[in-house]
């Protein structure tokens, strides 16, 4: 009594351990984004680093530049899913991702209307989805914000940017 009994247990099943790794460049949509995510575990299993029989615990680490806001994806959902593809007992998802953010230097000399078309242009160019048409949607915001200034009434500003979205934006509200 009052004695420690130790004994090594050598004939136990240590479950195993995946790490993968997913580099995103900026240049992904939300939906590219969930679906490397899943090309990644899917390749994992097809290459046999993975073994959805064998329950592993998995690590997937998202790192890198993401277009859009980092909190437009929904991690929990996107862990769940893999989860459930991997089989796994245990899966962590890691997003470590920063977004893509654009600062030109700004001209000293520029008036107020070039130095807010810079600056929307900045703005517009960080999100993927709209990053084509950069110089057409930084002239539409600044043409928007001018014509709520002046007043305009509210259904004709919404005209302009539906407008603006599809892309027939005339140069005057």
């Amino acid at each position: 009594e009052g004695q420690v009994s130790a004994k090594l247990c050598t004939n136990y099943w240590q479950r195993e351990i995946v790490r993968l790794h997913l580099k995103l460049k900026g240049k992904e949509l939300l939906e590219e984004v969930e679906q490397a995510a899943m090309r990644t575990v899917q390749d994992a299993i097809a290459s046999h680093t993975l073994d959805p029989a064998d329950k592993p615990i998995v690590e997937l680490r998202i790192t890198g530049m993401v277009g859009f806001e980092r909190l437009d994806l929904d991690t929990r959902a996107l862990q769940r899913q893999l989860q459930k593809e991997s089989g796994a007992l245990v899966f962590l998802l890691r997003y470590d991702v920063d977004t893509v953010s654009y600062r030109s230097p700004l001209s000293e000399e520029g008036d107020r209307l070039h130095i807010e078309e810079e600056i929307y242009q900045d703005i517009v160019a960080s999100h993927a989805v709209y990053r084509q048409h950069t110089n057409q949607f930084a002239k539409g915001l600044a043409q928007l914000k001018e014509a709520y200034l002046q007043g305009q009434q509210e259904p004709d500003l919404h005209q302009f940017v539906k407008q603006l979205l599809d892309g027939s934006v005339a140069s005057d509200l």
